[in-house]
């Protein structure tokens, strides 16, 4: 039995030669205002095309024609109420095919399912497709349960959609597109690795699907599965090498596991086609940042700031290069403007704080880091410097809560323990001077060295 989808599926704009030869020879005709003949599955297929592409005045003349030729189709005044349906006119659309439906007709009861869904009546909607599947126990069932299916997900009705999913995958458990609906369900419910089974196995059936590796690697590079999102983005690639997408998701894998020259490669195959996008363009460049190449990533950080100057993250990395380089006069040309760009960043004001001390601009510096700090408590380095900007000015008492604080959150920082011996020395709390330092002598072999370069009178103290 044929019927006409009326869910647009995601293949639909992949149309055979012979479809593309129906709406050549229709658009040919209606262009040179001749009267050619088109029996009424080619036209409704014609009007649903232009549905699809979301033009209703094509699908509409489509329509007057279609029905010049067969006045008498209840099919075509199908298609006109799915035409009043794009339009928002629902009651019109459904008393026509109230008027004209024809019993167990799925393009109908579709029809009708799809202005119910659209008016929020989805029990009403719900009790047509369980009467239509009910009604088809042989070849169709499996086809119309993906109908059922991918309708009911365009109004993201996911609560209904399973039974449809068992019941279409116990007819045909290799149906690929049942079986990709079934993984889009489980992803709705945050099934992720449920979904991630199904992926697996609609590859076992096809392992040439393209799209399906990239849906794969999408889960798991969600799950933050890095290694294993890779492997399937490169199978993407593998089938598909022209997919740009693919490439782009390839190189964030590369990225988020540290590898930054893979991810140069793939962020730039992906800039060949989209060379305006100013985040990947700034991604390249932290890419080379990482790589300290700073004059190349300069370069692209600059780059996507030109692209768009709202880029805080551009003005950012720049910043940082800027740092990097010790050029701190550029360094606070371009933190100001990712300020700018964004006011609410924390990192932008640490970064702010580090260009004023070393532009010795301790005050400054110390309120910059502050305000980081009132914008994100969780930076055990910024406590860290803040604390170091206190020792500085001789201002224990406010060092030793920074110091803290970073130890809390990262106890393994650079010198962090000495730091902080030294520091409750300062304000003479000399039990935690001694906890300190024994945890510092652990790790530096010069930490008494270092102490007694700073307080030389904690000698008998530390070597008692």
């Amino acid at each position: 039995m044929q019927f006409n989808i009326v869910v647009m599926r995601s293949n639909d704009f992949d149309l055979t030669n012979e479809e593309l030869a129906i709406i050549k020879n229709y658009e040919e005709a209606n262009k040179k205002g001749h009267s050619e003949y088109f029996d009424v599955e080619d036209l409704e297929f014609i009007i649903e095309h232009y549905l699809h592409l979301g033009n209703v005045e094509n699908a509409q003349n489509a329509l007057r024609f279609a029905l010049k030729l067969h006045p008498d189709s209840s099919h075509l005044q199908c298609k006109k109420a799915r035409i009043y349906t794009s339009l928002g006119r629902f009651e019109e659309a459904l008393d026509l095919i109230n008027q004209f439906q024809e019993e167990g007709n799925p393009a109908h009861i579709f029809t009708k399912a799809e202005i119910l869904l659209k008016t929020d009546h989805k029990q009403e909607a719900v009790i047509l497709f369980k009467e239509l599947v009910n009604a088809y126990a042989e070849d169709d069932l499996a086809e119309i349960c993906l109908d059922i299916v991918m309708m009911l997900h365009v109004f993201q009705d996911y609560h209904h959609s399973s039974y449809f999913i068992q019941k279409g995958l116990k007819k045909d458990p290799k149906n690929l597109d049942l079986l990709v609906e079934y993984a889009v369900y489980l992803e709705q419910l945050n099934e992720s690795e449920k979904a991630i089974e199904i992926y697996n196995r609609i590859l076992d059936i096809e392992p040439y699907k393209s799209s399906a590796w990239f849906c794969l690697g999408l889960l798991h590079f969600n799950l933050e599965q890095y290694r294993e999102a890779l492997n399937a983005f490169d199978f993407n690639i593998a089938i598909n090498p022209n997919d740009t997408i693919a490439w782009l998701q390839k190189g964030h894998c590369h990225f988020n596991l540290e590898e930054y020259v893979p991810s140069i490669k793939a962020y730039k195959k992906y800039l060949t086609d989209y060379p305006e996008d100013s985040v990947v363009t700034a991604f390249l460049g932290e890419c080379y940042e990482n790589c300290e190449v700073y004059d190349l990533a300069l370069t692209y950080f600059l780059q996507a700031a030109k692209l768009n100057p709202g880029n805080g993250d551009a003005w950012l990395g720049a910043a940082i290069c800027m740092v990097e380089t010790e050029e701190y006069h550029k360094g606070f040309e371009y933190i100001k403007k990712a300020i700018d760009a964004n006011p609410d960043s924390a990192e932008n004001y640490a970064v702010l704080g580090e260009i004023l001390d070393k532009n010795n601009l301790i005050e400054e510096s110390k309120i910059a880091y502050l305000h980081s700090l009132e914008l994100e408590q969780k930076q055990p380095e910024t406590w860290k410097e803040l604390g170091d900007l206190y020792m500085q000015s001789g201002e224990f008492e406010q060092a030793v809560p920074c110091y803290e604080k970073a130890f809390e959150q990262d106890p393994t920082l650079d010198k962090l323990t000495l730091l902080m011996s030294m520091a409750y020395y300062a304000i003479k709390d000399y039990d935690k001077t001694l906890d300190f330092f024994s945890l510092a002598k652990q790790t530096y072999s010069n930490a008494l060295d270092i102490f007694l370069s700073v307080f030389p009178d904690a000698k008998s103290l530390l070597t008692k």
